[in-house]
């Protein structure tokens, strides 16, 4: 074989590989950057969401429901991004990271300036190195109030930046610096740091507003109630101006008292923000506070939450736990929680079913009121606050929040929630047995007008052996049992 073909055979070989190196590298590349969430873009007042949800949905999202995804896009307008939950899996990856290595993940800090309200992918670089030095935060992208506080506590914690909650040149140059030499902040009490504006705000508002807007009789000093309705978040001004200054922010779905109006601008109260907000966001509805009463027992498995007995909006149930039962779906999300009692119950439950040759799946339990809140807002929007109030419970009000109700199917109605399920050999055999086990059917048919929602076979509700016995053989709801 000649010098000259052996050369070329060589020089054709080393091409090869190093054509299959680079595609190597390429399509590497290509997998680490396909993680990275799109850019939010921003408009000048109200924000709308893209819900990111692969499940089928039908025109009516049921009480029992929960279709809300955990990652949204945000446009604004009046409005700010929605600060949304990590999903599980990245929350498991984040945990991860901290078991494998106490090195730090050291990213170039964005050379830019945010402030409240910024939406922005390098944001997310912030938010990812302040967790580095101490403070605990949600990785989203948006420079929300908690990133404005943790901001403000590291800038209040070096004496030589200014305490403005503003990330810029200064703060970048001294974060970057703490990260390098690996200090750890005391964040002890940063989430109820008083940031600047929130106390110009007190001084600003005049005595007798405060006074209007703080009463114990807000309800019914108000103009209505109403319920924000803009995708994601509404901007809370302190004047009925487009450029005042924001101080605060509303979820869709919050219910408000509008307590004035000057043109287009509504003063309103919640228990998140008070201040002003435009007119077109904000939607009354038929619904009276002066006729509810917040119960004093939430934590009585014999508790009656209706449209007329709530539930304080930040009750949580200390005792949640996942009861060993099948689901359609995997991961851990709030639905698949119940209280301690309630859930050993259902497990026997399911047991039984089993052995009586029915497949039952759980689907839905636990649900927060901030989850119940979007859930009504989304059905209002779709089909009217009536019509919304026969099929869903207003935030508050839901039985779910209780830690003691969980919606059951099966895959001969393809794992959904309707009707039909009471017409299947499973809703037939959860009607005739779930009383041994402590449950009850809540809303049954022909009882609208007591229980104040349309039948529901899935939704079962642990009261406890005694009480559910006397219930089934008398054929009564649970007002009328505790009645």
């Amino acid at each position: 074989m000649s010098v000259v073909r052996k050369i070329s055979m060589m020089v054709g070989f080393s091409t090869i590989l190093i054509g299959c190196q680079l595609e190597e590298g390429l399509n590497t590349d290509q997998e680490r950057h396909g993680t990275d969430r799109d850019s939010d873009f921003n408009r000048e007042e109200v924000s709308q969401d893209q819900k990111d949800d692969s499940r089928n949905e039908s025109d009516i999202v049921f009480d029992s429901e929960d279709q809300t995804s955990n990652h949204q896009r945000n446009r604004e307008v009046d409005v700010d991004p929605d600060n949304e939950d990590q999903s599980e899996d990245e929350e498991k990856e984040g945990a991860g990271h901290e078991d494998e290595s106490e090195s730090r993940r050291v990213e170039v800090m964005p050379d830019q300036t945010f402030e409240l309200g910024s939406d922005q992918d390098d944001i997310r670089i912030v938010q990812e190195q302040l967790i580095e030095v101490g403070y605990q935060l949600e990785v989203d992208s948006v420079f929300g109030i908690d990133t404005q506080r943790a901001i403000y506590h590291f800038q209040k914690e070096h004496e030589h930046l200014s305490n403005d909650g503003i990330y810029g040149s200064e703060t970048r140059a001294a974060l970057e610096e703490a990260l390098e030499n690996k200090v750890e902040i005391d964040t002890n009490g940063f989430a109820e740091i008083q940031l600047p504006h929130e106390q110009k705000r007190e001084e600003d508002h005049s005595e007798a507003e405060i006074d209007s807007v703080y009463s114990e009789n807000v309800a019914e000093e108000a103009l209505f109630e109403g319920m924000v309705f803009v995708g994601s978040m509404l901007n809370v001004r302190e004047t009925p101006d487009a450029g005042a200054e924001k101080v605060g922010r509303l979820k869709n779905g919050a219910h408000v008292f509008a307590l004035k109006e000057n043109g287009n601008w509504t003063f309103v109260y919640s228990n998140d923000a008070t201040g002003w907000v435009a007119n077109p966001y904000i939607k009354e509805i038929p619904y009276d506070s002066t006729q509810k009463q917040t119960v004093s027992n939430p934590n009585d498995l014999l508790v009656l939450v209706n449209k007329k007995y709530q539930l304080p909006n930040d009750y949580e149930p200390e005792d949640l736990v996942i009861p060993d039962v099948p689901f359609p779906f995997k991961g851990t999300p709030e639905r698949k929680y119940l209280r301690e009692e309630a859930a050993k119950a259902l497990e026997e439950l399911f047991e039984a079913s089993q052995e009586a040759g029915v497949e039952l799946y759980a689907t839905s339990g636990y649900r927060s009121f901030a989850t119940q809140k979007e859930i009504f807002s989304r059905n209002v929007s779709r089909l009217g606050f009536e019509i919304a109030s026969q099929t869903s419970a207003f935030p508050s009000e839901s039985e779910h929040q209780t830690g003691l109700a969980m919606d059951v199917t099966s895959s001969e109605v393809n794992f959904s929630l309707t009707t039909s399920f009471g017409d299947t050999k499973e809703g037939k055999w959860v009607e005739e047995n779930a009383h041994k086990f402590g449950y009850i059917i809540r809303y049954q048919p022909g009882k609208e007008d007591i229980t104040g929602y349309t039948y529901e076979p899935w939704h079962l509700r642990y009261i406890g052996k005694k009480a559910a016995k006397e219930i089934d053989e008398r054929g009564i709801t649970l007002e009328e049992y505790l009645n």
